[in-house]
């Protein structure tokens, strides 16, 4: 005879092994994960309130919790989802939200990835929502070879001041359109203008082309 252990829950199985599911009733999955710092018991109440058969909820430590969901919410939706957590559940925590992963043998590989990027950021900044992206572009600097961080050290982050990273993230958002972005800034064109053309002798970067 061989001693007969306990199941394993076949969604765990998925992110810490890569066993897809038989069958395999979803082609693509996000996994968002949860930080909270407070009592969790009624995180599955809540969840099965705002998502209904939409997600799935693994405890994967202690205020750690994995919520896998089945179909694709937008950031705005899950706002909505930690504003009820916090206003009607009491429940404050913090959101990382995966990319739209593939089911597959390699779907834990990506999801481990997502998982050190989550820790990496989460060590480095305190907010309530994270996203692949935002954390990916927040890290990426910190893994250059050491002479390129000596150039952005040297070059970049020393032009760097309260009014230029004000003036940048205008121009960014508004995809590098001048005029919208002096709107948004209380400021007029041409001053706009100045800013960027000092940031560029300064740096050689042109800020007026987002790409």
């Amino acid at each position: 005879y061989h001693e007969c252990s306990e199941q394993t829950d076949p969604w765990l199985l998925l992110l810490t092994q890569g066993v897809v599911p038989k069958p395999a009733t979803y082609s693509s999955i996000r996994i968002l994960q949860y930080h909270i710092n407070n009592d969790a018991a009624q995180l599955k109440y809540a969840i099965e309130l705002f998502f209904m058969n939409d997600a799935y909820l693994l405890e994967a430590a202690p205020h750690t919790f994995w919520i896998i969901l089945f179909k694709d919410y937008t950031r705005e939706e899950l706002e909505g989802f930690m504003a009820i957590l916090e206003n009607d559940f009491y429940l404050h925590g913090q959101l990382f939200i995966g990319q739209l992963l593939p089911v597959s043998e390699m779907l834990h590989h990506s999801f481990l990835t997502e998982q050190k990027i989550f820790q990496s950021i989460f060590e480095r900044q305190h907010q309530t929502i994270y996203t692949f992206s935002e954390s990916f572009l927040t890290l990426l600097p910190l893994h250059l070879t050491m002479p390129l961080q000596q150039y952005l050290q040297h070059t970049l982050f020393n032009s760097l001041n309260d009014e230029m990273i004000t003036t940048i993230t205008a121009l960014f958002s508004h995809n590098g359109n001048m005029s919208s972005a002096a709107k948004e800034l209380h400021i007029h064109r041409n001053t706009l203008l100045y800013r960027t053309q000092r940031y560029f002798e300064d740096t050689t970067l042109d800020l007026k082309r987002s790409d």
